[in-house]
């Protein structure tokens, strides 16, 4: 009973939480809580002990999916398209199309599979970044083949594709392939020997790679030559960095004493600034941005949530997210042979608009040009194509005065059989 009491009243006080301060999320207040994700309107979060937990109210609560087993100590969790992957301390890969109602699971080695950090996708093609180097597949996860990285085999813990180039980030250094994986190449000059790389983001020109004990590098030139990043940045030990529009987030743990905590920066000026006021549960292991709600998981604390439109530049000036461009389901759907995808640009931008099959692999672009503030609507002729899933990809990069910022969504539809009637 006296549980029941303390949730209610925990629930109460959730409805008001602090504006600009830090509010400790509900029910995973002791979790571990390791990688995060955000689908829709769900955030997902792996966890060590707890599983699998997602969030229906940005962060501010959790649940435990029940029963837990087979999800005991987890990993870290993705989304790629309407599918989430999950990893565990087993080498196991989860697989779930229902939102975590139902997971299967993927063994990228049956016997003595070693742990998967990540898994991520370009152009149809399946990545792994596993403790005995890179996997790929190119049958949804069904068959893997190992990369070879290097001189031999590298730990690889986080992938990023930018301008059809390939970087990998492992612990003895930053890969790159241009041709998709066959082959990879060391990308890290500027970095100190061997460094351990754990995250990496793109913008503009730019790439930024968090490294363990050696703060954040920055290339602008597709990672031939990289340089600190570390401008007000008093951390070494970067768990991750995420880009939400012109932001970037940074988290940063308390390894062997070091400083931890969050940080953040416009993509303009790469000055870091520090959001650990009132925050002392600074051994953060992941960030995510859902509604307007900044989420971060700690390693022994559970997760913790602020506004993000609260949060300041470090001039002091309110930092303003670029609103979001509305993506809507295309109409019909089902849908044989054509189909409006329909879209609204708050800003000036930079619109691509793809469609891709059910195994992630491009079938053809229907924009990729600058348009102006409005609605618009195109049509897909999906003659001659088979029927089943499809995905379309909308990429808006915004170009208002003096300021960068970009979305992307992928939304499903389907491609209908047609079937005739004999009489």
């Amino acid at each position: 009973m006296a549980q029941i009491v303390y949730k209610i009243l925990m629930s109460v006080l959730l409805f008001v939480p602090a504006y600009g301060q830090w509010n400790h999320a509900l029910y995973l207040e002791n979790a571990q809580a390791i990688g995060m994700c955000r689908h829709h309107e769900l955030i997902f979060v792996a966890t060590i002990s707890h599983g699998i937990c997602f969030s229906t109210d940005h962060g501010s609560s959790w649940n435990e999916y029940s029963p837990i087993a087979p999800f005991i100590d987890m990993l870290n969790i993705v989304c790629i398209y309407d599918t989430l992957y999950a990893t565990d301390y087993g080498g196991r890969i989860y697989v779930s199309k229902d939102d975590g109602a139902s997971w299967t699971t993927i063994n990228i080695i049956p016997s003595h599979p070693p742990i998967c950090r990540g898994v991520f996708e370009n152009n149809g093609v399946l990545f792994a970044a596993t403790d005995g180097g890179v996997y790929h597949s190119t049958d949804s996860g069904n068959n893997w083949f190992i990369d070879t990285v290097g001189t031999g085999s590298v730990m690889a813990q986080t992938l990023l594709e930018k301008d059809s180039i390939l970087f990998l980030g492992t612990r003895s250094g930053l890969f790159s392939s241009s041709n998709n994986g066959l082959s990879w190449n060391r990308s890290d000059f500027g970095f100190p020997q061997r460094t351990d790389v754990t995250s990496l983001v793109c913008f503009g020109d730019a790439i930024l790679a968090g490294t363990w004990g050696h703060g954040i590098y920055i290339s602008r030139d597709e990672g031939l030559n990289w340089s600190p990043c570390n401008n007000n940045l008093p951390v070494g030990y970067i768990s991750e960095l995420h880009l939400y529009h012109d932001m970037i987030f940074c988290t940063a743990t308390t390894y062997g004493g070091s400083i931890g905590g969050v940080y953040c920066c416009d993509t303009s000026n790469l000055s870091w600034k520090s959001l650990n006021d009132n925050f002392s549960n600074t051994d953060v292991s992941s960030v995510v941005v859902s509604g307007d709600n900044l989420v971060v998981g700690t390693n022994h604390s559970g997760l913790f949530f602020r506004s993000v439109s609260s949060i300041t530049s470090v001039s002091g000036n309110s930092v303003t997210m670029l609103p979001d461009v509305h993506l809507l389901q295309n109409y019909p759907n089902p849908f044989n042979p054509a189909t409006t995808i329909t879209f609204a640009l708050p800003v000036k931008s930079f619109v691509s608009l793809k469609i891709f099959d059910a195994l992630g692999r491009e079938v053809t672009t229907l924009l990729n040009e600058e348009l102006l503030a409005g609605t618009y609507s195109k049509q897909w002729d999906a003659s001659g194509l088979p029927s089943g899933v499809y995905f379309y990809r909308l990429v808006a990069n915004a170009i208002p005065s003096g300021k960068t910022g970009s979305f992307m969504e992928t939304k499903k539809t389907y491609l209908a059989e047609i079937t005739s009637n004999c009489n």
